[in-house]
């Protein structure tokens, strides 16, 4: 009998279409292994920049999707299992890659294989496509399942001799690319929007070529300009005003340095969708979605809460920290089972950047049932209560519903709700106004005050978030963040630097009866909300009071926080927004200690209830 050289698998990637058919083709003919053999060489040498790392010094080892890999050649080409063991091993190969598998990777045309020799395994996602030959003077038609053109992405397990004869000279000597020749290393690559290989190896991909991003741009009446670009490179190369071409996605043009005149953005495809000029807003979200590698980093964040099923989550600045029980088997005379609790990092990347010069925060606020978010928090209110440099990143699936805004000096990306979408753009044009107009003068009070207007315009933002959780978690840390703030000026007396902004829709209170001083705040919710709408009546569009601080004396009165419960909060809310005049967005005691604190009130005027202040501003 002749030696088995080589073991070709492959099967349907679509789980629907036949999932338990997997062919083997087993080869035993030098030439024949040889031919595949080249094949691999050569496609993985002309790859500019594939993705190289150790096997078992990365972590990768183990890592679910490949932990297996390295028994593979003596398993399945050695051994002598039988074939139903040994289809029921290369099933469940399979099965684990069909977990990555997104959109289009699933369709029915997609294929998924594995070749196995003595000094490699390689595995593949590709795509049987019809080709010609012509012999003799026929025409023959044949299937391409091996070739360049229909291999997707591909992992290539061997060791460092092999891959060192693959890496071109350009290409080696990067400190990237060290490793021994005896080491076991993994050698991948994916053609773009591939994103699936980046979860499976656990692994930020680089591309080779471009297209996540296309620009079809009217040139002529026949005759089209594309422009086809990545999502890493189009804030450098297309949306930056220095450059001879110009994308303005806003206006819906291109400037071409030469043109006469800018050119009309017919559509705009980013990744698979395609957008017309109706949605052309939409599509600027989707490529910052893209920029910022959300996708990647939920697509791996739904891996490990599906494989992992974790006890708790634990949100850090620079990651998700997964707590899991892992079973471990141990030999005895009697098999015994026992947990020992493990853990696992998802790393946010580093160098990514909403806006330049800010400390970006993603935040995953999915299945938040088991999280823990305390660090995240303070971490986040220390940022807010300090300098408010802070970028916010939603990490989910992309929905229309992504929005990006900017209050003040935060800038947010994350899911807003529909019905509440213009009414976020309204607060941040609102804030943004008032924090503009505070730059005029760069004074102490104005300083903290662009900081203080920053963070309650997070705090109203947050109410129209699609997540609850995301909310909560951006409440608790601008709260925290305003509390510090306050706590910072409680007891400075006249040298405080919080001044009231009544001109600007910001107003302090004394909250409490002190020294003759006659305070706003009354315990019963009917008569405080008699009193906030006496106030309010020629208020402009949005309110805020900080009740509590006595802009007269330069001092705190503060609020006793045993009178502010929930029941006062929700009948005072109630009063005030009973004739709809005005819509109460936040009102919320600010602990100063353990007793008193500082009321907070943001309220909003509805639409078609507009002040004579306010009529004379549009106008």
């Amino acid at each position: 009998m002749n030696n088995i050289l080589m073991k070709v698998y492959y099967t349907p990637a679509n789980v629907k279409d036949d999932p338990d058919r997997v062919n083997i083709i087993v080869v035993t003919d030098e030439d024949d292994k040889e031919k595949i053999d080249n094949r691999i060489r050569r496609y993985c040498a002309q790859k500019k920049k594939p993705l190289v790392y150790k096997y078992d010094e990365t972590g990768i080892s183990e890592y679910p999707p490949l932990a297996k890999i390295k028994d593979f050649p003596n398993q399945l080409l050695k051994s002598s299992l039988k074939e139903k063991d040994e289809i029921k091993v290369v099933k469940d190969m399979f099965e684990t890659l069909r977990k990555f598998l997104y959109t289009s990777a699933k369709h029915q045309t997609r294929y998924l294989g594995m070749i196995i020799t003595e000094e490699y395994v390689f595995l593949y996602h590709y795509i049987p496509k019809p080709a010609v030959t012509f012999e003799g003077d026929s025409i023959k038609e044949f299937i391409k399942y091996f070739d360049e053109s229909t291999i997707n992405w591909f992992i290539f397990y061997t060791t460092g001799s092999n891959i060192t004869s693959l890496i071109s000279n350009n290409t080696k000597g990067n400190s990237y690319f060290e490793f021994n020749d005896s080491d076991n290393v993994i050698y991948a690559h994916a053609k773009q929007g591939n994103s699936g290989l980046s979860v499976i190896i656990d692994r930020d991909i680089e591309y080779e070529q471009n297209g996540e991003v296309l620009f079809r741009v009217g040139y002529k009446p026949n005759t089209d300009i594309v422009l086809d670009t990545s999502a890493d490179a189009i804030e450098d190369e297309l949306f930056n005003n220095n450059n001879p071409i110009v994308v303005n996605l806003d206006n819906g043009i291109v400037t071409i340095e030469g043109f006469s005149a800018p050119l009309t953005i017919k559509e705009v495809k980013v990744g698979t969708d395609t957008y017309t000029k109706e949605h052309f807003e939409v599509a600027k979200h989707h490529i910052t979605y893209k920029r910022l590698h959300i996708e990647e980093i939920f697509e791996r964040i739904k891996f490990y809460l599906k494989k992992l099923d974790p006890i708790e989550i634990i949100d850090t600045p620079g990651g998700l920290k997964f707590i899991y029980e892992a079973k471990v088997s141990q030999k005895d005379r009697e098999p015994k089972k026992y947990e020992m609790k493990k853990s696992a990092i998802i790393s946010y990347p580093r160098d990514t950047k909403l806006k330049p010069g800010k400390t970006l925060y993603y935040i995953f606020p999915g299945r938040r049932k088991k999280s823990n978010y305390t660090e995240l928090v303070q971490t986040i209110s220390n940022d807010l209560s300090a300098h408010c440099n802070v970028d916010i990143v939603e990490i989910s699936s992309f929905k229309h519903t992504y929005q990006l805004l900017e209050i003040g000096r935060i800038s947010l990306f994350v899911r807003i709700k529909d019905e509440e979408s213009k009414l976020a753009k309204r607060i941040a044009t609102h804030i943004n106004r008032i924090v503009s107009s505070l730059d005029q003068n760069k004074t102490p009070s104005n300083l903290l005050y662009k900081r203080l207007l920053s963070i309650i315009g997070l705090i109203e933002i947050s109410r129209l978030l699609v997540s609850a959780k995301l909310k909560e978690i951006l409440s608790l840390s601008a709260k925290q963040a305003i509390a510090q703030i306050l706590k910072n000026e409680y007891g400075s007396g006249p040298s405080m630097a919080i001044r009231e902004l009544d001109k600007l829709g910001v107003d302090l209170k004394a909250g409490i009866r002190r020294d003759n001083q006659k305070g706003l705040f009354d315990s019963s919710p009917s008569k405080f909300a008699e009193k906030i709408k006496e106030k309010m009546k020629r208020r402009e569009d949005i309110v805020v009071y900080l009740i509590g601080i006595n802009e007269d004396t330069k001092d705190f009165s503060p609020v006793p926080l045993n009178k502010v419960r929930d029941e006062f909060i929700t009948s005072a809310k109630e009063k005030i927004e009973e004739d709809s005049t005005w819509r109460v967005i936040e009102l919320t005691p600010i602990p100063l200690n353990e007793r008193e604190g500082v009321l907070l009130l943001i309220a909003m005027r509805q639409q078609g209830q507009v002040s004579p202040d306010e009529r004379q501003y549009h106008h």
